[in-house]
């Protein structure tokens, strides 16, 4: 009669299997730790010939590193730059072409070569549009998306302003999104919104000079004539050295100080004064 196996024994097998799946768990994230160090270690080499200005071997150390982690955004980046160097953007869309080829699922390809295609391309857009629908959560798409349509020839004011919203809940700590929104807003006559978008952006960048110029021109266009001169020098502090726009808005701020003074003056002359008493 052949011996019933203990409950211990039973548990070997399983206890067993639980170590060899957490073995290779660890062999897995070390092998991806590894990978991703040499990549980090390729992407310097490419900094470094970046600098030098050899684009091709850049180009070369940018490839290798994205090859051994693809999910380098910084490489894919330079990357992009090294072929614009060279003017061979056109190649660099082949490149991610034969990247799809080999794994269709990859938003982030069809991002980056969307980010290689002309703005005005609609290529772009379906490029942008397929890596939403891969990622969902892919808020830099939904930004480019957004900003195609907002350059395009014929631009989708009401699309753009849909992708921007939603790059900002993926992202809310993009100045420039918020600026680029606020444009929008402005454009269809929501400048309370416009506002809005613009001091969020600031209060995100104190220094950025592009959201008190854009709030300053809100301003003006409601009348708010203190606030306006307010964003303008503050601009003009900020962009010291933009001196053509400069002497432009130094004469727009000293209009905006008459129309000011004048809006005084009138607001004091309608307000009844007291009458005068006279001692009896």
């Amino acid at each position: 009669m052949s011996e019933q196996p203990t409950e211990q024994a039973q548990l070997i097998p399983a206890e067993n299997a639980a170590l060899v799946r957490g073995s290779a768990l660890l062999v897995r994230r070390g092998l991806v730790e590894f990978r991703s160090r040499q990549a980090r270690a390729v992407f310097e080499r490419g900094i470094s010939e970046f600098q030098a200005e050899d684009y091709q071997a850049a180009i070369a150390s940018f490839t290798e590193a994205i090859r051994l982690d693809p999910s380098y955004d910084a490489a894919y980046e330079w990357c992009h730059r090294a072929y614009s160097s060279l003017s061979k953007l056109p190649e660099l869309i082949a490149v991610y072409t034969n990247m799809l080829r080999a794994d269709p699922a990859s938003a982030r390809a069809y991002y980056y070569r969307g980010y290689a295609r002309d703005f005005t391309n609609a290529a772009a857009l379906a490029d942008y549009t397929e890596a939403i629908r891969l990622n969902p959560d892919y808020g830099l798409a939904y930004y480019m998306r957004g900003l195609a349509h907002f350059l395009a020839p014929k631009g989708d004011a009401a699309a753009a302003m849909a992708d921007f919203s939603h790059a900002i809940r993926l992202n809310p700590a993009r100045q420039d999104t918020y600026l680029l929104r606020s444009l929008l807003y402005r454009k269809v006559g929501n400048y309370d919104a416009a506002l809005a978008d613009c001091s969020t952006a600031i209060a995100l960048d104190p220094s950025y000079a592009a959201a008190y110029y854009d709030r300053a021109d809100t301003h003006k266009m409601l009348g708010n004539f203190a606030d306006a001169i307010n964003d303008y020098e503050q601009y003009l502090e900020l962009e010291a050295t933009a001196l053509p726009r400069r002497r432009e808005l130094e004469a727009t701020i000293s209009d905006l100080r008459h129309q000011l003074q004048q809006t005084q003056q009138s607001s004091d002359s309608s307000t009844p004064r007291a009458a005068k008493t006279y001692p009896h």
